[in-house]
């Protein structure tokens, strides 16, 4: 959302100095207007909101105040628009440097996100493996398996062609000491 403003507000000094229709200019004014406010109460909700961790809400936190900067000096630059449209550029570089603060921050948020899902990933995963193996452990510890040696494991290994239990099998050659 907040990436459609800065191509706005920089199409608007184009518009006026072609000597577009001023009504129309101020009505497209008001809607960006609006969209900013939108997106400042939208940012507010995220910077109070207490599932993002401490360096994730320090980092919104900073993001609202440079979009209030922003917000203002996009304000202003409208304004100033409707009465002068070289002054409104003075106003759009300043909003201009400002959006690429912004665009920085936005970047190190999502770096900050994107480490702490990898986190989130790699804890499911163990959790999953940790989970299958106590399922599994269940299983087994309550299965009636014959035990090692027993008449039932010898005939069911005689009837899959197998060799008996361990203490029927062959001993291992014995290696010479040289």
């Amino acid at each position: 959302m907040i990436a459609f403003i800065p191509t706005c507000t920089a199409s608007f000094i184009t518009l006026a100095k072609a000597g577009f229709d001023q009504k129309k200019l101020e009505s497209e004014s008001k809607a960006i207007g609006t969209l900013l406010a939108k997106t400042m109460t939208n940012s507010k909700s995220m910077a109070a909101d207490s599932k993002f961790q401490a360096d994730e809400q320090k980092l919104l936190k900073e993001i609202l105040a440079t979009l209030a900067a922003y917000s203002k000096d996009s304000a202003d630059m409208l304004d100033m628009l409707e009465s002068d449209a070289n002054a409104a550029t003075m106003y759009m570089g300043q909003a201009d440097d400002k959006y690429a603060v912004m665009e920085k921050q936005f970047a190190e948020l999502s770096k900050i996100q994107k480490r702490q899902n990898d986190a989130n990933y790699t804890d499911s995963i163990h959790a999953s493996r940790k989970v299958l193996i106590t399922l599994a452990s269940g299983i087994i510890s309550r299965s009636k398996l014959p035990a090692p040696g027993s008449r039932d494991v010898d005939l069911l290994l005689l009837r899959t062609k197998c060799a008996p239990w361990p203490n029927a099998l062959p001993a291992p050659p014995v290696r010479s000491a040289k």
